[in-house]
């Protein structure tokens, strides 16, 4: 922990608050110097309310105790509660955790915040010479390049590639076409990776909304509930396709995630060549794997 970042991150991020927006009267001067923001014991009335992510009621003095650096171990859950209450941005959120010295600095705190790529993304990816695409953290798709629309149309001028990636893997009639085994060798691991993204943002709307249409699925419900492996990520993979222009290879993937919490997939393919696939989740042993999820089948 590097008390001194952590508490100069805390006390300026409450002196943009005004405390009338909390119902609170003005702070008296202090020595005949006007006193801004919101005071420690302010932000600690506000953390005993439940109104935040964690919906926990903090006991009080928690948010002195963290802007004076006397916290061994904050836990990421009173990090999110606080990051919500003070407005930080994403960069203020990052710093949040690093200096508090905790993992998982790079996680979004609001998984409704828009997720921004700059138009110098959209240079870099002209310049890759393979199918590549920028998502947000649901598969929303925010920037792609000049090879990316062909894999869906033949036309000379193909038409724009589907708004939500993973929607269209999973649930297009013309994905199934494309991806090539795709009940063998796509749907097992495309659903396994958002499982685990579900649970990493359980405020997301968009995934909540994208979870409940792969549930109601009759193709994709059953292989969603199916927990037989646990897989978080792509990297690495290698995956039968049918190019629309290109015929049928194989794609590799290479995903990178940017700083603004997007993420770059670059999809090599290699035409004429269909192998068998290479994916990097194991399959569980039968005596762990469960047949269904009763949490997400009460959803």
């Amino acid at each position: 922990m590097d008390a001194g970042e952590l508490g100069r991150l805390l006390k300026g991020a409450r002196s943009r608050i005004d405390p009338a927006d909390w119902g609170f009267p003005p702070r008296e001067e202090r020595r005949g110097r006007r006193v801004t923001g919101l005071s420690q014991s302010q932000v600690d009335h506000l953390l005993i309310q439940r109104t935040w992510p964690s919906s926990r009621s903090w006991p009080s003095g928690t948010f002195g105790r963290l802007e004076r650096g006397q916290m061994d171990s904050p836990s990421p859950v009173l990090l999110d509660d606080v990051a919500t209450l003070l407005g930080l941005d994403q960069h203020e959120w990052t710093c949040l955790y690093l200096y508090a010295g905790v993992e998982r600095g790079l996680q979004p705190f609001d998984p409704q915040a828009p997720v921004r790529v700059g138009q110098h993304w959209q240079a870099a990816l002209d310049g890759i010479e393979h199918m590549a695409y920028i998502t947000d953290p649901s598969w929303r798709l925010l920037r792609w390049n000049r090879h990316f629309p062909s894999l869906f149309s033949a036309e000379p001028d193909p038409p724009r590639p589907p708004e939500n990636i993973l929607r269209w893997m999973m649930l297009s009639p013309q994905a199934r076409r494309i991806l090539m085994d795709w009940e063998k060798a796509w749907a097992p691991y495309a659903l396994a990776q958002l499982r685990a993204t579900v649970r990493q943002h359980p405020q997301s709307q968009e995934l909540q909304r994208l979870e409940a249409e792969i549930l109601a699925d009759p193709d994709t419900g059953p292989i969603y509930r199916n927990r037989d492996r646990e897989y978080t990520t792509n990297d690495g993979d290698r995956r039968p396709l049918r190019h629309e222009v290109l015929g049928e290879g194989m794609v590799s993937m290479c995903p990178a995630h940017l700083g603004s919490r997007a993420v770059l997939m670059i999809i090599p393919f290699e035409p004429g060549v269909v192998e068998p696939p290479k994916n990097h989740g194991r399959l569980l042993g039968p005596s762990r794997a469960l047949s269904a999820d009763p949490v997400l089948a009460t959803r």
